[in-house]
């Protein structure tokens, strides 16, 4: 669902050339949303370099995350990763032409075949499934948010804060 809004909305940026808005964005206000962004995807990554799933939600929610994945920390997924994050870094300095995420990821399938690191721990990518997907049209008639009994344009409370629900996702209100 959120793709094919995702798609709706940069083919409506494109026909009305929205592009040319963004000129009129300073480079260091362009500068701190493409930080924070950043910011925002290596904290949702950083727990499934330690063997947990990745994180969600905002700054806050994303730290209890870390620190909770912290807790639960599998050494070998968290070795295996800083040392492919190690070995990326160094060779884009050494070699910067060779491509070391190809060899990375080689090593990290032979790992898995001859160590079977899966059973002490280490996740797993889940098998890709060959062929295209099938063609889903999305089902718009259930208009109920089920955690919250309301239809999903109206309100109602999630762990004690006042919520806007909208498409299946709970966005706090901005007053």
């Amino acid at each position: 669902m959120i793709a094919l809004f995702t798609g709706l909305w940069l083919l409506l940026f494109y026909l009305l050339h929205a592009d040319k808005i963004v000129d009129f964005i300073s480079t260091p206000v362009m500068g701190g949303f493409i930080s924070g962004i950043a910011v925002t995807i290596i904290m949702m990554q950083i727990p499934k370099l330690m063997g947990s799933p990745a994180g969600t939600g905002e700054f806050i929610e994303l730290a209890e995350h870390i620190f909770l994945a912290i807790t639960k920390i599998n050494w070998l997924s968290f070795g295996m990763g800083i040392g492919a994050l190690v070995i990326l870094i160094v060779s884009k300095k050494l070699i910067p032409k060779f491509p070391m995420a190809i060899v990375i990821m080689i090593v990290g399938v032979l790992s898995t075949i001859v160590f079977h690191v899966n059973q002490y721990g280490v996740v797993l990518l889940q098998a890709v499934q060959p062929g295209l997907p099938r063609l889903i049209f999305p089902d718009f008639t259930d208009q109920s948010y089920p955690g919250c009994g309301k239809s999903t344009y109206g309100c109602c409370c999630d762990h004690g804060r006042d919520t806007f629900v909208r498409e299946q996702f709970c966005i706090q209100k901005r007053i």
